[in-house]
């Protein structure tokens, strides 16, 4: 979490508009599924406040579900959503937000 935190400056500093992080396995030893949302939504928030504070955009990519099903509470963007919208609720001016990779 520590190069997290600093990601955001490190971003603002190299000029780009945002930071995207992938988020969302299962912490060491769990066997619960939900133990990962609020794993992913804490650590989220805190980031959009270090990234908000050097107008920053953070992105939290999802999960490939060929890889992770079951292990990962960001497979879906429905999922992406869900974490963004607990972070940032009615925000007219949002600083996270889900990013899609399309390859």
């Amino acid at each position: 979490m520590d190069s997290n935190k600093r990601a955001p400056d490190d971003v603002a500093t190299l000029g780009d508009p945002a930071f995207v992080t992938v988020a969302g396995s299962k912490p060491a030893g769990s066997k619960n599924l939900m133990d990962t949302t609020e794993q992913v939504t804490d650590p989220a928030a805190a980031l959009r406040e270090d990234g908000r504070n050097v107008r920053i955009k953070i992105g939290l990519e999802l999960l490939h579900q060929a890889y992770v099903t079951g292990r990962s509470c960001l497979t879906l963007l429905s999922d992406e959503l869900d974490r963004c919208y607990a972070v940032e609720p009615n925000s007219t001016d949002p600083y996270i937000g889900a990013c899609l990779v399309i390859t």
